[in-house]
């Protein structure tokens, strides 16, 4: 599947009007914006400008998932529950990811 610009970028800046040596874009790459199924992909964007031709394209690998019901953080508890916080590793076992899950205090 090939996407214009317009498709997923929504913001564009350049240092110079005149002669402008960096862009700078913003892009949505959200699941619901791309209309995807859930699955790994790699995203490869590249320009068309006669500028940027010569560029190499950049390359994201993105997964998407089914949609989860995100539970955001509370700073409070209630009085009868207390919160656990795990750690779990990511899948390449670089970053530890904080998992906080209540539990009933049994007093």
């Amino acid at each position: 599947m090939q996407l214009n610009h317009s498709a997923f970028v929504t913001e564009t800046k350049t240092d110079s009007d005149d002669q402008p040596s960096e862009y700078t874009f913003t892009v949505d790459m959200t699941k619901l914006n791309l209309d995807l199924e859930n699955g790994t992909y790699e995203l490869e964007l590249f320009s068309t400008h006669e500028l940027l031709q010569s560029s190499e394209p950049i390359v994201i690998k993105a997964s998407y998932f089914e949609d989860i019901n995100y539970i955001a953080g509370i700073l409070e508890s209630e009085a009868t529950q207390s919160y656990l916080k795990l750690y779990f590793a990511d899948a390449s076992n670089h970053h530890i990811v904080p998992i906080s899950r209540p539990t009933t205090d049994t007093k």
